[in-house]
């Protein structure tokens, strides 16, 4: 999983607000057209990210925030949609990302599974949507 985990200050209805771990929440590729467009999930921190039940109806829980981007660019063939999107936005000086580091990690297979050894390894009730 391709993610960036470090402090940026986000504008939301005159607040700043800080996030610190965003990975891309979802991508979209026309290669015909030379387009890509992709979702970026925001959260207060790794912990916060991991710890957010989907499964919660309380509502006292604090939903993460997207960003929306398009962008006239597509990978080629052999990269990941995902690590190109964010590769993307940390060289686009423009970019509240520029120049953060784009990291990897290699046992993060699916995000409910990393959601589940979370929990179990702090002893946290586990619900899952179906």
């Amino acid at each position: 999983m391709y993610y960036i985990e470090e402090n940026v200050e986000l504008h939301i209805d005159g607040r700043v607000e800080t996030y610190g771990f965003f990975h891309i929440f979802k991508v979209a590729v026309d290669y015909h057209n030379n387009i890509t467009e992709f979702i970026v999930s925001c959260w207060r921190n790794r912990e916060h990210w991991l710890s957010f039940d989907r499964g919660d109806t309380t509502g006292t829980q604090e939903n993460d925030r997207v960003l929306v981007f398009s962008i006239d660019k597509s990978p080629t063939f052999d990269l990941d949609p995902t690590n190109f999107c964010l590769r993307h936005l940390v060289t686009e000086p423009k970019s509240i990302f520029y120049q953060k580091k784009v990291r990897k990690d290699y046992d993060i297979i699916s995000i409910e599974t990393a959601r589940l050894t979370y929990k179990e390894q702090n002893n946290e009730s586990i619900s899952i949507q179906q």
